[in-house]
């Protein structure tokens, strides 16, 4: 089975972990690189809570941190692939911004601060994480706060 293949889930990452989220996109791109064929499928239905503005904007935070900490897990064991996603994704949230901006969406604006400066904390958490490919478990978890 794939899952067992790339050792499941990256328990540092996700909610309840220190890296609060992006566990979907390190499992994704594991799989990836692995040899896994990543397959579309129009009729799959998948459930997400629905929020309202004010939880929509509680969870920015939370999201670029957890990109910060992916990327950074894969720069530190010299995956530049990982440097690319991260500046494609702070350029992207940062023409949101911009476009925010112009159209006097304050809310979607800040939304976008807020993950920019989750990305940037983020960072700081997986650049502290030692094997992230290999081991997933609390100790190591622990060790990336110390």
């Amino acid at each position: 089975m794939w899952l067992n293949r790339v050792s499941g889930f990256n328990e540092r990452l996700g909610v309840g972990s220190v890296g609060r989220s992006a566990e979907d996109v390190d499992l994704l791109y594991r799989l990836l690189l692995a040899g896994a064929a990543i397959r579309y499928e129009p009729t799959a239905i998948i459930f997400h809570e629905r929020k309202d503005q004010a939880g929509w904007l509680m969870t920015r935070s939370s999201y670029g941190y957890g990109m910060g900490a992916f990327c950074a897990m894969w720069l530190r064991m010299h995956d530049s692939y990982a440097g690319w996603m991260l500046a494609r994704w702070c350029s992207e949230r940062t023409l949101s911004l911009a476009r925010a901006c112009v159209n006097g969406r304050w809310r979607r604006a800040m939304g976008e601060l807020l993950m920019l400066k989750g990305a940037a904390s983020g960072l700081v958490y997986g650049a502290r994480c030692e094997d992230s490919q290999v081991r997933y478990d609390a100790t190591a978890a622990a060790e990336c706060t110390r």
